[in-house]
């Protein structure tokens, strides 16, 4: 195990039992069933992919006694799991950065995908117990399956989350992005049909079209491989997004790609270590984040 991860199981620290879901998470949760059995291409069986309540989560922590500020929560693609992203060093990527960041790496597999629990479960098990304990900022991540559960997410909760770092996620079926396409891109088109689940997704996309609107959003850094089997819907989003916000390297639907994305976003003057939309950071400007971490 990397130095510093511990697996446990997150208990939930609400003192009553989550009420029925909004609509908005709903429809993102849905969403992202439909999406997990798309990328796997068949149709997937619930009972073979046992879950457990609350999620398994394996933590790093940028200090042994104490809080950092900013805490980062990434999600697994499908057939990955959490002890995934320190095999594959973005752990110590950003370990590298300097930057006092807590790391919470969630199991959150297909299993969630398919029962529709995965935003509930994020949020109950995750996120809402570190507003509680006092975390300032919340980041979440993800590649493949984790991108677009990352993107659902932001969208239940976009209060909650500051950042986004999306790599290579599925965004939806051909026949709806062809049609994005056909409108001349996510700014010029418009939902067709209100419960698709699908376009409920891409119409809170499009609102970063939007300069008014992005700053109450989470700000959202994508990255992908020019042969990424999922170039083409990746392709339609990142028009909505700055330049330097999008990163494409040559590379593939892999780890090796990801890991030269994700280093480049934690190397020093990397996207995660810019403040929202603005220059690199100096040191006065980072000193919250590079500073003795929260009690």
């Amino acid at each position: 195990m990397h130095p510093g991860g511990d697996v446990v199981r997150l208990r939930s620290m609400s003192s009553r039992s989550s009420g029925p879901l909004a609509p908005s998470a709903a429809t993102a949760i849905a969403f992202v069933a439909l999406a997990a059995v798309a990328l796997a291409g068949a149709g997937g069986c619930a009972w073979m992919y046992p879950t457990t309540v609350p999620l398994v989560v394996q933590t790093f922590r940028a200090s042994p006694t104490d809080r950092a500020p900013v805490l980062l929560v990434l999600l697994p693609g499908r057939g990955d799991s959490a002890s995934d992203f320190a095999e594959h060093g973005f752990i110590d990527d950003v370990r590298a950065s300097g930057l006092a960041v807590d790391v919470v790496a969630a199991d959150a597999h297909f299993g969630y995908y398919l029962r529709e629990s995965i935003v509930d479960r994020v949020w109950t098990d995750v996120v809402e117990p570190a507003r509680r304990q006092g975390y300032r900022h919340i980041w979440i991540g993800g590649m493949s399956m984790g991108g677009i559960g990352s993107i659902v997410n932001a969208r239940a909760h976009p209060d909650a989350y500051e950042r986004m770092f999306v790599l290579a996620p599925y965004l939806g079926p051909k026949d709806l992005l062809q049609e994005i396409e056909a409108a001349g891109g996510p700014a010029r088109w418009t939902a067709t049909d209100p419960d698709d689940r699908y376009q409920r997704v891409w119409t809170w996309l499009k609102q970063y079209t939007d300069p008014a609107a992005t700053s109450r959003l989470p700000e959202m850094a994508v990255g992908f491989g020019t042969d990424d089997k999922l170039v083409r819907g990746i392709r339609v989003l990142t028009p909505v997004l700055p330049p330097d916000h999008v990163t494409e390297v040559s590379g593939k639907h892999d780890w090796e790609t990801w890991r030269r994305i994700w280093r480049s976003w934690w190397a020093p003057g990397g996207l995660a270590t810019r403040p929202r939309r603005a220059p690199v950071l100096t040191e006065d400007a980072t000193r919250s984040f590079r500073s003795a971490p929260a009690r």
